[in-house]
C-alpha cells in the first residue's frame, strides 16, 4: 500500500502509531500539570486514566512495530498484542467517559463487561475457522451494541444530572467513541480474517488511524476543555525569562 509515493509497511504504520500515542501521553501529562480545577474529570484520577490508556497504547504499538506477539492460526495472521492493548486500554476509555459523566459503579461495570466481551470474542473469532468465525463476529457485534446501549442510555442519563459544561464534555467523548468504534465491526468483516477484501497492511492502516483518533482525540478534547493552552500561554506571558 502506498500513500504519496511512500510504501507503507506494518512496522512503519505501527512506528507512526507509537510516536502519536507517545505525543498523546506527553499532552496528557502537560494537561495534568496545567489543567484547571480539581473536580472530575480534571483531577488526578481523571488524568491518571488518560495517561494509562494512551501509555498502554504507546507501549503496545512499539511492541507491534517489532513484530512481537504475532502468529498465524489456521492461515489467519493474528496480532495478539493488538487485542491485549484493547483489553487494557479500552476499559480505561469507558471508565473515563463514565467518570466524566458521574455514572454509578454498576453502570460502569456493565459497560466495561460489554466492552471486554466484544474484544475477547473478536479475538477468539480469529482463532477458529468456518461458520464459527461469523458466529464470533455476530456475538462480538452484539456485545458492541450492548456497550452502545450503556453509552447512550444509563451513562447518558447519569451525565444529564451534572452541570451543562460537564455534560457537554461527556457528550463529546461519548460521541467520538460511539461513532469511531462503529467502524470496527466493518473493518473486521472485510479484513483477511473474514471476507478478505483488505490486506494486512491496509487493515493495519485503518485500525491505527481509528485507534489514534479515538485515544489522542479524547485527550485533545479534555485538554482543550480544561483550558490547558490558555494556561500555557499565560504562563509564558508571565515568565520574565520569556520577555
Amino acid at each position: 500500500m502506498s500513500i504519496l509515493g511512500l510504501t507503507l509497511t506494518r512496522p512503519l504504520v505501527y512506528g507512526l502509531g507509537t510516536v502519536l500515542m507517545t505525543l498523546g501521553l506527553v499532552t496528557t501529562l502537560v494537561g495534568w500539570r496545567f489543567g484547571r480545577g480539581d473536580n472530575a474529570p480534571f483531577d488526578a484520577r481523571g488524568y491518571g486514566m488518560l495517561a494509562g490508556l494512551v501509555g498502554v497504547a504507546a507501549v503496545a504499538y512499539l511492541v507491534m512495530t517489532l513484530g512481537i506477539g504475532d502468529f498465524v492460526q489456521n492461515g489467519t495472521y493474528v496480532e495478539s498484542i493488538r487485542y491485549l492493548d484493547w483489553a487494557l486500554s479500552t476499559p480505561l476509555i469507558i471508565g473515563f467517559i463514565a467518570y466524566a459523566g458521574g455514572a454509578s459503579q454498576r453502570e460502569v461495570a456493565g459497560a466495561i463487561i460489554a466492552d471486554l466481551l466484544m474484544i475477547l470474542i473478536g479475538f477468539g473469532a480469529l482463532l477458529v475457522t468456518g461458520i464459527l468465525v461469523w458466529v464470533g463476529f455476530v456475538l462480538s457485534t452484539a456485545a458492541y451494541l450492548g456497550l452502545v446501549y450503556y453509552l447512550f442510555g444509563p451513562l447518558t442519563d447519569s451525565a444529564k444530572a451534572r452541570t451543562r459544561e460537564q455534560y457537554a464534555l461527556f457528550a463529546k467523548l461519548r460521541n467520538l467513541i460511539g461513532v469511531l468504534w462503529f467502524v470496527y465491526p466493518i473493518v473486521w468483516a472485510v479484513s483477511p480474517a473474514a471476507l478478505g477484501l483488505t490486506d494486512i497492511v491496509t487493515t493495519a492502516v485503518i485500525i491505527t488511524y481509528l485507534d489514534v483518533t479515538a485515544k489522542v482525540g479524547m485527550i485533545a478534547i479534555v485538554v482543550n476543555t480544561a483550558g490547558v493552552v490558555d494556561r500555557l500561554v499565560g504562563a509564558v506571558a508571565d515568565d520574565p525569562a520569556a520577555q
